[in-house]
């Protein structure tokens, strides 16, 4: 992606300092988008389409992590040097703090109405085994069909004997 705002050569003593910091400001953006589309997904209401950003974003963010180390250990008079330079990268960084923040609020919001509409199911299902289940003189269940709720539970690696829930 393309910054709107392209530093000049004069920025930086160093063509090596100057390329560096281009890079971590281009890594910033990327990272940028790849948040403002998930939040976008998350806005619109479709969680699921996050799985397709997740591992761009995994790779960009571990980039970011040795890349803005790197930079800034190399680097870190010059940029304290140039007040201009400065500022773009606490921008930048001030820029992805925010939407980082939206993103984890978004996804929390998501997590909660995923397990909203979970709870609902399960508790459906509960209520259909309840209202299907015939007991004979032993008192075992006289149903053929196993119910889906100890499906759910062989399923989860629970043993199917105990209480149901």
């Amino acid at each position: 992606m393309q910054r709107a705002q392209k530093l000049s050569n004069e920025t930086l003593a160093s063509s090596n300092a100057q390329d560096d910091v281009e890079s971590l400001l281009d890594l910033m953006a990327d990272l940028r988008g790849i948040i403002v589309a998930e939040n976008d997904f998350l806005r619109r209401g479709m969680p699921a389409a996050l799985s397709k950003l997740n591992d761009v974003k995994e790779v960009l963010s571990d980039r970011y992590a040795a890349l803005s180390q790197s930079v800034l250990a190399a680097h870190a008079d010059e940029i304290i040097g140039n007040t201009d330079l400065c500022q773009q990268l606490l921008g930048a960084g001030q820029e992805l703090r925010q939407l980082t923040a939206e993103n984890m609020q978004r996804l929390t919001a998501a997590m909660a109405a995923t397990r909203a509409r979970v709870d609902a199911v399960m508790a459906a299902v509960r209520v259909h085994d309840q209202a299907q289940q015939t007991y004979g003189r032993q008192g075992q269940s006289n149903s053929s069909a196993r119910s889906l709720t100890r499906t759910l539970q062989v399923y989860r690696g629970r043993p199917t004997g105990g209480v149901e829930v």
